[in-house]
Formats: structure tokens, C-alpha cells, sequence
């Protein structure tokens, strides 16, 4: 099977997923004008996100014959920290949804993606200023072409956050 740790991250995301899943249909039907609607995206990411989950469990428990003989419950914490930064993750990305109202699309994004790049490149044994400057790259490629994705492609609009508009 896969590990407590697994679970305690594996569980609530598909949990959360169903009733992200359960919202998104409530929304207009995909394609029903013939193009992507509302709930097209979110759809998608629900069936992603089922598929990596159960691919992780399923990869996890056929694995898991072959590390049944090393005497380890394979619950243990890496004392590298790196078993936090899923909860990181889902954290930047409750704080980007409350951001994106106040802040806007581009501003939330170009920080959410950077804190993404931070919390999964980061670490002590490489060039700090490096990794750094390419997740900042990353980070502003990443917002550029999301705005192009959703904009110029599918004439959506973006949020452009109240603080701009408090003049």
C-alpha cells in the first residue's frame, strides 16, 4: 500500500476533489456553445487530479512488495523537511485564490508560482542566487503564458484586483 504520510496528503486531496468535482458540475456544461465553458477547466483538473492520486496508490502498493522485506513501516519522516512541502503547496494555493481577488491575476500568479518554485527547487546544496533567478524567470514566463492561455486564446477575462481600482 503507500505510506501514512501518503495518506495524510492522498486522503483530504481527494476528498476535496470530490466536492471541487461535485461545485464544477453544478456549473454550465462544457462545450454547450461550442467552446470550453466554466466548468471545462475545472473538470479537467478533477480527473487529473484523480488520476495522478490513484496512479501514485497503485504505483505505491505494486511497489510495495518489493520494500516489505527491509523492516521499515515506511512511515518515517525524511529529516530533510521534504515531506512538508506538499502541505506548503496547498497552503500558497489557498493563498493565491484569496490573493487573486485583492491583487489581480498578474501580481497573484507571478507570486504563487515563484512560492511553487521555492518550495519544490529550493534546497541547501544548490546556488542559492541560481535558483533564485531562475525561479523568478520561470515564475514571470509562467504568468505570461498563463495570460495568454486564458486571454488570447479563450477571451477570458482575469481578475484584476481592487487594489488597482482604489484610486
Amino acid at each position: 500500500m503507500f505510506s501514512g504520510r501518503e495518506a495524510l496528503v492522498i486522503g483530504p486531496l481527494l476528498v476535496f476533489n470530490t466536492v471541487y468535482l461535485v461545485q464544477a458540475l453544478d456549473m454550465p456544461t462544457p462545450f454547450e456553445a461550442g467552446e470550453p465553458g466554466p466548468a471545462f477547466f475545472p473538470l479537467v483538473l478533477c480527473a487529473l487530479i484523480y488520476v495522478s492520486s490513484f496512479g501514485v496508490m497503485f504505483s505505491r502498493r505494486a511497489d510495495g512488495d518489493a520494500d516489505a522485506g527491509d523492516g521499515g513501516s515506511g512511515d518515517e519522516m525524511p529529516a530533510d523537511g521534504k515531506s512538508i512541502r506538499p502541505f506548503l503547496a496547498i497552503g500558497a494555493t489557498a493563498l493565491f485564490i484569496f490573493m487573486l481577488d485583492t491583487f489581480g491575476y498578474w501580481l497573484s500568479t507571478f507570486i504563487y508560482a515563484l512560492t511553487i518554485n521555492i518550495i519544490f527547487e529550493y534546497s541547501s546544496g544548490e546556488n542559492m542566487r541560481r535558483v533564485g533567478a531562475l525561479a523568478v524567470l520561470v515564475s514571470a514566463a509562467l504568468t505570461v503564458l498563463g495570460w495568454l492561455f486564458f486571454v488570447k486564446l479563450f477571451d477570458l477575462h482575469l481578475p484584476t484586483g481592487v487594489i488597482w481600482h482604489a484610486g
